[in-house]
């Protein structure tokens, strides 16, 4: 049975996407001056990896926040892959012109774990020519991340306040490596 309120049909105004993607962009930014600008003062030469410690703590934030708000209800782990619960078909039944699409969670979440995996992968390409590379950053990168949901950011939280999802641990990587696969090599 198809549910109507199903959490990736949920539409997002154009001025919430630019919120999200704006803080997450911001954090990203403050935190790779901060750290590759630490990292330079200490060992010179480093600001080549600023492209690199950007695109991961732009995903990281986008992964990571909004922090919750108090009374926040707990989320559960999504443990079956590409398991949407009939959304697709209810999207496809019911979506009236590209915006629904564009604007459904569903397919935004899905663009955003391709899309902005793939700017790292990008980055990459400045220091690795081996695609495996890739993949095993993009692994980990992706593991860490949900690790950290599904802890409560590893316990700052009594519960999970993002859903743990195991399609994002086979989206994230897919991204990296598209990304690294389609950027010219130096």
């Amino acid at each position: 049975m198809l549910c109507p309120a199903s959490p990736y049909i949920a539409p997002m105004t154009i001025p919430e996407l630019a919120k999200f993607l704006g803080g997450a962009a911001g954090l990203a930014a403050v935190g790779t001056v901060l750290g590759v600008g630490v990292l330079s003062l200490m060992r010179g030469g480093i600001w080549r990896f600023w492209p690199l410690a950007l695109t991961t703590l732009f995903v990281m934030a986008l992964a990571l926040h909004p922090l919750p708000r108090p009374g926040y209800t707990c989320k559960s782990a999504v443990l079956i892959p590409f398991d949407y619960d009939g959304t697709l078909v209810l999207l496809w039944a019911t979506a009236q012109g590209p915006m629904d699409w564009i604007t459904s969670t569903l397919a935004a979440s899905t663009a955003m774990n391709v899309g902005f995996f793939a700017l790292v992968g990008a980055a990459l390409t400045r220091h690795t020519t081996y695609l495996w590379h890739a993949l095993a950053y993009g692994l980990a990168l992706s593991l860490i991340i949900e690790l950290s949901q599904v802890t409560g950011l590893w316990g700052v939280y009594p519960c999970p306040y993002r859903t743990f999802d195991i399609t994002d641990l086979i989206l994230n990587p897919l991204g990296v490596v598209l990304g690294f696969a389609l950027w010219p090599k130096r």
